[in-house]
């Protein structure tokens, strides 16, 4: 049942969209990682040589040389795939996640003007800190980051969960009828970017996918949601088996 909320074991992002699945493992990659092509030349990479896809195994410290980390965010690089320097003397590397980032992204709800750029370096003709204008916590000038530089503003790469964060590869607006949870109208499949309180477990929830009714603000969130589904499924299974039985 949709939304079908599934983790890419190539990117490790969060989807609602196409993907491919083992049938004897289970493992699924959405479209995207998918359809990646062999080798990329990237903005960030300070070399001309091309980054390249990279079968990396799952303990490179038993390796010869130093274990490869993501540019980026600095993880490990183990048991994964990832975009690495074809050079033997760099050890220049961007996991799925990070390599795969957009390279703009429209937000007015933050920037009516303009889109927000991602940057390698915004230190660049601009004296003053860097401050994430959704956390309010520094940013490092020299890390990537998007920015605008017009409106003086910045935001860490997963900030903005709907746009570049966790959620970029989730199509959120779909309606559901869940009878099983809420009875009186439609639900929308949601990015709930205000605090609600989940009308199921009365928990506060903010910055979190969830369901919510337009017309009496009824709201739900991802954890009750797939409970409730689940169950829901479980009693169709059920009644399917007692008729077929008769």
């Amino acid at each position: 049942m949709d939304p079908n909320v599934c983790r890419c074991e190539a990117c490790g992002i969060s989807t609602n969209g196409m993907v491919y699945e083992c049938e004897g493992c289970e493992m699924k990659i959405d479209v995207k990682c998918a359809s990646l092509p062999t080798t990329v030349r990237h903005a960030s990479h300070p070399h001309r040589t091309p980054l390249v896809l990279t079968r990396i195994p799952p303990a490179r410290e038993e390796e010869a040389g130093k274990p490869r980390r993501c540019h980026v965010c600095r993880y490990l690089l183990r048991n994964c795939i990832a975009y690495c320097c074809s050079s033997n003397d760099c050890d220049f590397a961007l996991d799925l996640g990070c390599a795969m980032l957009p390279a703009s992204i429209t937000m007015r709800e933050w920037d009516k003007h303009h889109s927000l750029m991602l940057s390698f370096n915004a230190s660049l003709d601009h004296p003053s800190d860097f401050i994430c204008d959704f956390c309010e916590e520094e940013l490092h000038p020299k890390r990537w980051m998007y920015h605008c530089r017009q409106c003086d503003l910045s935001f860490h790469l997963f900030c903005l969960k709907a746009a570049s964060g966790w959620y970029r590869n989730i199509k959120f607006g779909r309606r559901f009828e869940l009878d099983g949870i809420h009875r009186n109208h439609p639900l929308t499949f949601n990015h709930n970017t205000i605090k609600r309180r989940c009308n199921l477990c009365h928990v506060d929830r903010y910055d979190y996918g969830g369901f919510e009714c337009a017309s009496c603000y009824y709201v739900v969130c991802m954890i009750c949601a797939r409970t409730e589904l689940a169950k829901m499924m479980q009693h169709l299974f059920a009644e399917s088996h007692r008729l077929l039985g008769k």
